[in-house]
């Protein structure tokens, strides 16, 4: 995460390092699904889950507030440790 903080986010069908950049500061305080699609301009939320959220998530950079319950209405999304760093270290960068 040194000097190619978000790199690896940047796959070719994955989300760029300005995109990776504009989710965690949406996530810095948790934040519905509806309000990060607004942000990335992105209207389709199957698409919208698949290419941003579910690899964040699984990364461990996203946490659900309700993980026991993913596709409950409530649901937000926030900025777990290893988040808050990758956070840090991009602004860093800019």
């Amino acid at each position: 995460m040194e000097d190619s903080a978000g790199e690896q986010y940047c796959a070719k069908s994955g989300p760029s390092r300005d995109q990776v950049r504009l989710m965690l500061i949406a996530c810095e305080k948790p934040v519905m699904i509806q309000e990060l699609m607004a942000v990335m301009r992105l209207k389709n939320r199957s698409k919208f889950r698949e290419k941003y959220v579910t690899p964040l998530l699984e990364e461990d950079i996203l946490a659900m507030t309700i993980p026991e319950k993913p596709t409950n209405s409530r649901q937000h999304y926030c900025l777990t440790e290893k988040g808050r760093r990758l956070l840090a270290d991009i602004r860093q960068i800019s």
